[in-house]
């Protein structure tokens, strides 16, 4: 069992949200979640909101592949979720900053004629 000196918080930012139909809500994070998160913690912080909680799903690329998956979020967020909110999360492991940032292939720029 993890002690309090185990835990972080991770904080990832809301990207982008779709709503593709009635009661579904297709979240995409800044982040990669590491395993060792725990979902059933998530809460969203930064802004005060008084809407219905929904259940949601996080497109994630949770192992680090280019393709992404759907992962559904055991807790649920307020309904009005948007981009540039912000949702934190325990991890029962250290995570670093590398452990959780997407990888940003850097391709040089044209060349100017």
């Amino acid at each position: 069992m993890p002690t309090l000196r185990d835990v972080n918080i991770a904080v990832a930012s809301v990207i982008r949200v779709r709503r593709p139909g009635t009661g579904v809500v297709l979240l995409e994070l800044d982040a990669v979640l590491p395993t060792c998160a725990v979902l059933e913690q998530v809460r969203l912080i930064g802004r005060r909101s008084t809407a219905p909680l929904a259940t949601m799903d996080v497109v994630t690329r949770g192992d680090g592949q280019d393709d992404g998956r759907f992962q559904l979020l055991p807790a649920p967020l307020p309904a009005d979720v948007r981009e540039g909110d912000l949702v934190c999360f325990p991890c029962l492991a250290s995570v670093r900053h590398r452990d959780v940032v997407e990888p940003v292939r850097a391709e040089p720029a044209p060349a100017k004629r």
